[in-house]
C-alpha cells in the first residue's frame, strides 16, 4: 500500500473496451490517482504480480476471463485488494453474484464520473481507516511490550 493520502492510491482498470479504459483512466488520473490499465484478466494478473494495486476496477463481460473469474483470482492471490465491478449488462443476479464473490461494489455502464468518484472515495476512506487501525494496534502493542519489559 502507498501513502495514506487518496491521491497516492494506485488503481488498476481492467476492460476490453479501449474507450472505457482510457476515459476512466484519464478521469481518475485527473483526480490524482496513479492509474494503470489492462485489456483483459490475464494481463491484469500479470500487472498485479509486478506492482500490486490498491484498488482494481474491472468489467464483468470480457473475452477469455470474465470479471467474476478475475475477482475470484484476485481474492485468492491478493485478498486485501478491493475490486469494483463494472458492467453494461446490469442485472440483479450478476450484482448478487459479484457481491457474494467479494466485490466491494458494482457499477453499471455508462459510468457516471461523479458516481464512480464517490465509490472510490468511500473505499479509499475505508482503506485509510484500516491502515490507521493496524498502525495504532502496533503502537499499542509496542507500548505494552515496553511496559512489560520494564
Amino acid at each position: 500500500m502507498r501513502d495514506a493520502q487518496s491521491n497516492h492510491r494506485h488503481i488498476l482498470i481492467v476492460d476490453d473496451e479501449p474507450l472505457v479504459r482510457n476515459s476512466l483512466s484519464e478521469f481518475l488520473a485527473l483526480n490524482g490517482y496513479a492509474v494503470s490499465s489492462a485489456g483483459n484478466g490475464k494481463e491484469a494478473l500479470h500487472l498485479l504480480k509486478g506492482d500490486a494495486a490498491d484498488i482494481v476496477i474491472t468489467d464483468i463481460k470480457m473475452p477469455e476471463m470474465d470479471g467474476i473469474q478475475l475477482l475470484k483470482k484476485i481474492k485468492t492471490s491478493y485478498p486485501k485488494i478491493p475490486v469494483i465491478l463494472i458492467t453494461g449488462y446490469g442485472s440483479i443476479e450478476s450484482a448478487v453474484e459479484a457481491m457474494k464473490e467479494g466485490a466491494y461494489d458494482y457499477v453499471t455502464k455508462p459510468i457516471v464520473d461523479s458516481e464512480i468518484k464517490i465509490v472510490i472515495e468511500r473505499l479509499v476512506n475505508q482503506i485509510q481507516l484500516m491502515e490507521e487501525n493496524i498502525k495504532l494496534k502496533k503502537e499499542i502493542s509496542t507500548v505494552q511490550m515496553e511496559r512489560f519489559h520494564n
